[in-house]
C-alpha cells in the first residue's frame, strides 16, 4: 500500500498519538481526523499534523479514514472500539485498525475485525516521557522497535509504515504478548526503580544530585557489556564472587539505616544469585548459603 494511498485518521492525541503521528506526517502521511477528549488537545495535533478536521466525539470521524490509529490509554480502548463497532460512517471492508497497546493483544480489535477490518496490534518498544514539545516528540518512533501481531497478510501494510520512519518490528503471537509487556515493564520502569533506589541511597550518604554523574559510568558500563554479551556474562559483584559477609553486611545495615529498601535488595540479590550460579561462578553450596540468607530476610 503506497503511502498516497493512506488516508489516517488518529483517535488518541497523548504522548504516543502525538509521536507517531507527527512522525508519519515528516514523512509526508496525509491525516483526516484528530479525535481526543480534550479538545484543546485534538486540535494542537490537528493543526501540526495538518488534519483536515478535529473532534472529541468519535462520529466526527472522517468517513473515508481507511487507516485507524488508536492510541488511547488501555483502559479506554474497549470503550473506543465498541463505540467505532456502531458507527455508520466507516467503511470497515475498507479499513485498517491499529492500536498501540502494550498491555492488550489482537483480540481487542476482534469486533471490528468481524465487520471487515483488516487488525494490527503495533506497540512502540520505547518509553515517551511527558513534558515535551510536538515538534520533540517523533524522535522517539523513530529508529526504534516495535513490538507487532495480526495476521500475516498485513505485514507488508506494517513494514510500510515502519520502513518510513526507519524503525522495525518483532512478532508477537497472542499467547505471549503478556510476557513481552512484562519485559518492557523490566527494560523501562523496574530499571527507574532501581536507579531511584541509588538516588535514595545517594541522598542517604550525603552526595544528592552528583549520584547521577558518579554512577553513570558504572550504569552505562553494566549495561553495554550485558548487551554485548549477555547479563550473565556481564554479571559481576558480592553475590558473583559469593562475598557472603559482604551481603551479609549488607543486610544488616540496610535493617538498621534504610529498611525500606531490603525488599528490594533481596529479591534482586535472588535472581543474581541464579545467574551466578548459572555463570558457574559459585557452587551450588554456595549458592543455597546466600539464598537462605535473602529468603530469610524477605
Amino acid at each position: 500500500m503506497k503511502k498516497n494511498k493512506f488516508r489516517i485518521s488518529i483517535i488518541g492525541a497523548g504522548r504516543v498519538g502525538t509521536a507517531l503521528s507527527y512522525s508519519l506526517f515528516k514523512k509526508g502521511f496525509k491525516f483526516l481526523s484528530v479525535i481526543d477528549k480534550d479538545i484543546k488537545r485534538a486540535k494542537n495535533l490537528k493543526n501540526t499534523i495538518q488534519a483536515l478536521n478535529f473532534s472529541d466525539e468519535i462520529k466526527d470521524l472522517d468517513s473515508k479514514t481507511n487507516i485507524l490509529f488508536l492510541t488511547t490509554s488501555d483502559d479506554q480502548l474497549s470503550v473506543v472500539v465498541n463505540q467505532l463497532a456502531k458507527t455508520k460512517k466507516l467503511h470497515f471492508n475498507e479499513l485498517i485498525a491499529v492500536h498501540t497497546s502494550g498491555t492488550h493483544t489482537i483480540d481487542s480489535l476482534s469486533i471490528l475485525k468481524s465487520k471487515g477490518a483488516k487488525v494490527i496490534s503495533l506497540h512502540p518498544i520505547q518509553t515517551f516521557p511527558s513534558g515535551k514539545k510536538i515538534s520533540e516528540m517523533s524522535k522517539f518512533v523513530e529508529n526504534i522497535y516495535f513490538g507487532v501481531e495480526t495476521d500475516r497478510k498485513n505485514l507488508k501494510i506494517v513494514r510500510s509504515l515502519l520502513n518510513s520512519i526507519n524503525s522495525k518490528m518483532i512478532l508477537i503471537n497472542n499467547e505471549n504478548k503478556p510476557l513481552y509487556h512484562i519485559a518492557c515493564v523490566f527494560a523501562s520502569n523496574y530499571i527507574i526503580a532501581n536507579l531511584n533506589v541509588i538516588e535514595l541511597l545517594s541522598e542517604k550518604i550525603g552526595i544528592g544530585n552528583t549520584w547521577k554523574k558518579a554512577f553513570k559510568r558504572l550504569i552505562f558500563t553494566s549495561v553495554d557489556n550485558s548487551l554485548k554479551s549477555s547479563p550473565t556474562n556481564a554479571l559481576t559483584g558480592p553475590i558473583e564472587r559469593s562475598d557472603f559477609k559482604t551481603i551479609a553486611k549488607h543486610i544488616e545495615i540496610i535493617k538498621q539505616r534504610f529498611p525500606e529498601i531490603l525488599k528490594i535488595y533481596c529479591i534482586s540479590g535472588i535472581q543474581t544469585a541464579n545467574m551466578a550460579l548459572e555463570k558457574k561462578s559459585i557452587t551450588k553450596r554456595q549458592f543455597n548459603k546466600i539464598i537462605n540468607l535473602l529468603r530469610e530476610n524477605l
